[in-house]
């Protein structure tokens, strides 16, 4: 696709380089409609660790942990299925990435856990402010990584055509479509779609929904 690399971030590793030489590294990823990002081969190694490596291990930490009881998976629920969505990914693959990059994972690994069982002893504390404190700035941090949508839920069933009509609806409502989700029922009989668009847009494009006869939720 010639769009491929557009708007995504580039490391640009300048640890060594000429100036003039990274400059021009610089030049090419911007032509390619990339976001060059210089950063050292340290710095990176640390940075993948954290928003890559680590949901990557604690996505298998959290299906071994549900599994250890067989009837908990049928409980299993979106944010289940958002939160372990890469433990699907090749293991070998994995093993590699995690080795090469142990000296970082390690310890990285070790602060989260130590993350974990302080907030383990604030949920224990009984302190409902603290815990609510907790979980908004969590909130507020995630909502900083993407501008702010609106989310619209429309209810699919399971028979051809149905995501076709969706795809009228968009075309008549005109919306800008930031991020969409779509999760089947575990036992069959259809699923939800959830549609996420500019702050604004949720009316039009509810309304272009239920005139092709679908409920919005």
């Amino acid at each position: 696709s010639a769009s491929l690399f557009r708007g995504a971030s580039w490391v640009v590793v300048p640890d060594g380089a000429d100036a003039a030489d990274v400059d021009t590294v610089c030049d090419v990823v911007e032509s390619l409609g990339a976001v060059p990002i210089r950063m050292s081969a340290e710095r990176h190694d640390a940075a993948v660790a954290a928003i890559s490596h680590l949901p990557q291990v604690v996505a298998g930490a959290l299906v071994h942990h549900a599994t250890e009881e067989s009837d908990r998976l049928e409980l299993a629920s979106g944010s289940f299925r958002d939160l372990t969505r890469v433990a699907l990914s090749d293991p070998d693959t994995w093993v590699q990435v995690l080795l090469a990059n142990a000296s970082e994972v390690g310890p990285q690994l070790r602060e989260l856990a130590d993350a974990l069982v302080a907030t383990a002893e604030l949920v224990e504390s009984g302190d409902a402010d603290a815990i609510a404190d907790a979980m908004e700035t969590a909130r507020t941090e995630r909502q900083a990584l993407a501008p702010p949508t609106a989310r619209v839920r429309v209810i699919l069933q399971d028979e051809p055509g149905e995501l076709g009509r969706v795809g009228q609806a968009l075309a008549e409502s005109k919306v800008d479509v930031r991020d969409l989700q779509l999760r089947h029922g575990r036992h069959g009989g259809g699923g939800v779609l959830t549609l996420s668009v500019r702050q604004g847009e949720s009316g039009t494009l509810s309304s272009a929904l239920e005139g092709q006869g679908f409920e919005v939720v």
